[in-house]
């Protein structure tokens, strides 16, 4: 199943960049209370430049979707998905601050131009990092055991291992295959656990603890 048609990710995924867009309003917020040279806050900070916050709020739209930024919810490891987002925060905030007209002017030093950068980037890592380690979750586990460790056997195992599908809740019981001396073998890191000659005793010993048999044969 393609993530772009799976429900519960779509919803992972836009509530997920709801809050990344209003972690960055944040971080804007104390950009112009703290460091912007201009006397905008707090009568004129909404209610004269709401743009700001509009155009701040698409380019972040757009970089995490040209980047494929919430498609790492399901990479291999978390490092791979906060380094993402390191990427996208710094891209979407140095670009925003180079936009004229349609954000704050820019800055006449350069330590504010930084810190609104740096703020944004390690507003957004710090909370992806704790997004990805503590609830990025799948509520119920998907067990999954594979007839055939052949090619076929391990393609499977391989797109279920990937990038795309390896956090979706997806956990590879291991093969079953004709091979007895592959038995108690490892592939690719996914175990043989039987013969196909012990298959059907193995699946009645296992009742009721498979949600899904992948037959790679023929």
């Amino acid at each position: 199943m393609a993530l772009t048609n799976d429900s519960k990710f779509l919803t992972r995924k836009y509530a997920l960049m709801f809050i990344d867009m209003m972690l960055l309003c944040v971080s804007l917020l104390i950009y112009l209370k703290y460091f912007y040279e201009s006397d905008v806050w707090p009568r004129k900070t909404l209610s004269q430049n709401a743009v700001w916050f509009v155009v701040l709020c698409v380019l972040w739209a757009i970089y995490s979707n040209l980047f494929r930024l919430y498609n790492a919810l399901y990479a291999s490891t978390l490092f791979a998905f906060v380094q993402r987002t390191f990427f996208v925060a710094f891209i979407t905030s140095l670009s925003y601050l180079l936009i004229p007209f349609l954000s704050p002017l820019f800055p006449t030093s350069r330590l504010p131009f930084f810190i609104f950068i740096s703020q944004s980037v390690a507003i957004l890592t710090v909370w992806h990092l704790i997004f990805g380690k503590f609830l990025n979750k799948p509520a119920i586990s998907k067990r999954v055991l594979i007839l055939g460790a052949g090619w076929s056997g391990k393609r499977i195992a391989q797109i279920i291992l990937d990038e795309d599908y390896s956090n979706k809740g997806y956990d590879i019981v291991g093969f079953i295959d004709d091979d007895d001396n592959k038995v108690g073998g490892d592939i690719d890191g996914v175990r043989v656990i039987a013969s196909s000659d012990d298959m059907f005793i193995y699946a009645r010993r296992l009742k009721n603890r498979f949600n899904s048999i992948s037959s790679a044969y023929g």
